[in-house]
């Protein structure tokens, strides 16, 4: 590692490092897989768990180890009407219209439109065992009333429920049972629209859980990792006011108080949402493929003098910024 003054350093993160959040940054083939495999070993060895989002099968290898579990298209089931304990299911409808609308970039009058109709559908199925998503688009398609908000908000719950059977289940997965596991979500196989969906949808899940612990900021008990992350944390979703405040920002916002930490990690991070550059207190800053990418971390700052250095960094080599 290279602080400031150029010396090459050994470097440690605690607890609170992590609870803080954390950001790797490089090119391809640069080491970030190597650094976070390092980081979640020692992570597990102290007793903290650990959930990675894997977009690319880098941490399949995880699966064999003890108290992991992983789970991809073909083992993950959610029931997306499962309210998490202690939940009221009306509070759980009016967060999941928030993810669902959010994740296939839903405009407000759809939004309305799912949320309104939601709500009916609670209302309408209260003695019933048959509470799905695909019991639900088959309310909507025998009560909604025929307008552009259905042909969308239809159109896109079909699409969920036709792409993967992660969705068309009765019985989920328990995210409370597997709470004291490490978790390993294998997310290749989705659409991006998809994998924002299960992205937010579990770390709301995550934060549910947790929000009745009563345990705070400084008090890690779950690390979260997010490579390549400009997947499910563009930035255009920022830039897109239509669609209001991205749901993943105001999540990831919510969460770290509540003893979750952040590790995010991508060699595209002029892509990334600016709150997690802004939200992550150390930087691992490998070889980059531009001058933008440099600037883009070191915003506000100079980043003229740092830009031959990280361009030209060995593979494994990094600047820290802490």
């Amino acid at each position: 590692i290279y602080p400031s003054n150029g010396a090459v350093v050994r470097y440690g993160l605690s607890k609170d490092d992590l609870n803080r959040g954390v950001l790797i940054s490089g090119s391809t083939g640069h080491g970030k897989t190597s650094l976070i495999l390092n980081i979640v070993g020692k992570v597990s060895g102290s007793g903290i768990r650990y959930t990675i989002f894997d977009m690319k099968r880098d941490y399949l290898t995880l699966a064999s180890e003890d108290n992991t579990i992983y789970l991809d298209d073909a083992t993950l089931k959610i029931n997306p009407f499962e309210a998490p304990l202690c939940v009221p299911e009306l509070e759980w409808l009016r967060h999941f219209s928030d993810i669902f609308s959010n994740s296939f970039s839903l405009m407000i009058g759809s939004r309305d439109f799912l949320l309104e109709n939601l709500l009916r559908f609670h209302n309408e199925s209260k003695n019933s065992t048959d509470r799905t998503l695909r019991s639900f688009l088959k309310f909507l398609e025998q009560n909604a009333i025929r307008n552009e908000y259905y042909k969308v908000t239809s159109g896109r719950i079909r699409s969920l429920l036709s792409s993967c059977s992660v969705f068309d289940c009765t019985d989920g997965v328990s995210f409370s049972k597997l709470d004291s596991f490490n978790l390993v979500l294998g997310m290749d196989r989705f659409g991006i629209p998809e994998q924002n969906f299960l992205v937010s949808f579990i770390l709301s899940y995550l934060y549910y859980m947790n929000i009745n612990k009563n345990e705070k900021r400084g008090s890690l008990n779950r690390l979260v990792v997010i490579d390549d992350a400009h997947t499910v944390l563009d930035a255009n979703k920022e830039k897109d006011y239509a669609m209001g405040i991205p749901i993943l920002h105001s999540i990831i916002s919510k969460i770290r108080e509540l003893g979750v930490g952040f590790l995010f990690s991508d060699q595209q991070v002029s892509s990334l949402m600016s709150s997690v550059i802004q939200n992550t207190n150390t930087k691992f800053i490998g070889r980059l493929n531009s001058v933008k990418e440099v600037e883009t971390l070191f915003s506000g700052r100079s980043a003229s003098n740092l830009t031959e250095v990280t361009l030209g960094l060995a593979k494994g080599e990094s600047i820290l910024d802490s």
